[in-house]
């Protein structure tokens, strides 16, 4: 029997004016494994992480989470959160004027119990996460995220997004671009485990060698299923 898809994206399209950035586009993201996405700058792997994650509405098409279609018209980022999507850019999202447990709590301050010792537990938080996928990562969550390293703020964003509460699917674009050997080595195994609990990876690289070594096959299925509301 085939598994049923995580997520599902059947023949989407999105354009710009003139510009297809996607033309009938599908893919299917099963429980468990790690797919992987490679291609030239302008292929569209950007627009279609936008389209998963809510931030775009395609022109056509359908997306579904496992087997239910989802209404595009109303799928938004914190739809998407809702649903266990979260997306790690090239382009870090983390503010520089806050320190590093800030930039936890923003994101993720309803896991945190008690206001009135919430940079005490924020920092407990932010300091287990960087713990767990970078052991020696050296850096103190208590200083501005300014004044780290780029390397250092990769390993924050990375860390951040792997501790979220509910987390399904996991967007890495181009995730080991500023990662040293050692990070880079860590952060895989720490996909592994992800995997491990039946949560999904979409990893882009623009590394072809990185791919092949990471992706595990993939397969498209169809169902015919109720709404699902979001």
């Amino acid at each position: 029997m085939e598994q049923r898809s995580l997520f599902e994206l059947r023949a989407i399209t999105k354009t710009y004016g003139a510009t297809t950035a996607l033309r009938d586009v599908s893919v299917a993201i099963r429980p468990g494994e790690i797919t992987g996405l490679i291609g030239a700058n302008g292929a569209g792997k950007s627009t279609l992480t936008r389209v998963i994650s809510g931030v775009t509405l395609p022109n056509a098409g359908e997306l579904f989470k496992e087997g239910l279609p989802i209404h595009l018209a109303s799928y938004t980022p914190a739809a998407a959160s809702r649903l266990g999507v979260r997306v790690v850019y090239q382009e870090l999202s983390l503010c520089t004027n806050l320190t590093v447990l800030e930039n936890f709590y923003v994101e993720q301050h309803a896991t945190i119990q008690s206001a009135g010792r919430w940079r005490t537990d924020a920092l407990e938080k932010t300091r287990a996460a960087l713990d767990e996928v970078f052991p020696d990562h050296g850096i103190d969550a208590r200083i501005p995220l300014g004044d780290l390293a780029i390397t250092q703020r990769q390993m924050v964003e990375i860390a951040r997004a792997l501790s979220m509460d509910g987390l399904q699917l996991l967007i890495l674009d181009e995730p080991t671009s500023s990662l040293g050997a050692r990070q880079t080595e860590q952060l895989m195994s720490s996909l592994g485990a992800l995997t491990a609990r039946g949560a999904s990876v979409l990893f882009i690289s623009h590394r072809l060698r990185e791919i092949v070594d990471i992706a595990r096959p993939l397969n498209t299925n169809s169902s015919g299923t109720p709404s699902l509301d979001l």
